[in-house]
């Protein structure tokens, strides 16, 4: 079964991600075709074709894939901007789709206050269109309030705005 090929090379690739990021400098000598092309791209292939909704593993993968992306936005030792462009837009994509909404509202406090400071630190070259895309749709539960009749349609940023006001 593809998905299965899919899920493997992408499990694969992200452990090898982990352990040279856990091994410090290691990680800045991946070759970017890991990172860029086979880990997002593997991960966004599972996510239009293979939902979040459809089984655990995914929900699981989508949990390890924010928590890296949150972990590694503003990571020195990723010293190309299209690798970090990419990792913005997967984000974005990523947003998209309430699933994988959840598994970013599901990430500890301390990844979700490192991921929301690393998307508003700037770097050379930054997607400003694409960072503001994925802000507004944090900030107003999916960007598209004006589709839904609540204001914040995710429950779990209306929870926060409550708590605020």
């Amino acid at each position: 079964e593809k998905r299965r090929d899919i899920v493997t090379l992408h499990r694969s690739v992200y452990r090898t991600l982990q352990i040279a990021s856990e091994a410090g400098n290691l990680f800045s000598f991946i070759p970017e075709i890991y990172l860029n092309d086979i880990y997002l791209n593997t991960f966004t292939a599972l996510n239009v074709y293979y939902p979040t909704e459809e089984s655990g593993i995914s929900r699981e993968m989508a949990g390890d894939f924010v928590q890296f992306i949150a972990n590694h936005m503003q990571d020195t030792r990723i010293v190309n901007s299209d690798v970090r462009d990419n990792m913005t837009q997967s984000l974005s994509a990523f947003c998209f789709y309430s699933g994988s909404l959840r598994a970013l509202e599901g990430m500890r406090e301390y990844n979700r206050t490192v991921l929301i400071r690393a998307l508003l630190t700037p770097y050379a070259n930054r997607p400003w269109a694409m960072t503001n895309l994925i802000l507004v749709r944090f900030w107003k539960g999916c960007g598209f309030g004006f589709r839904y009749s609540q204001a914040y349609p995710s429950k779990f940023i209306q929870s926060l705005r409550k708590d605020r006001v």
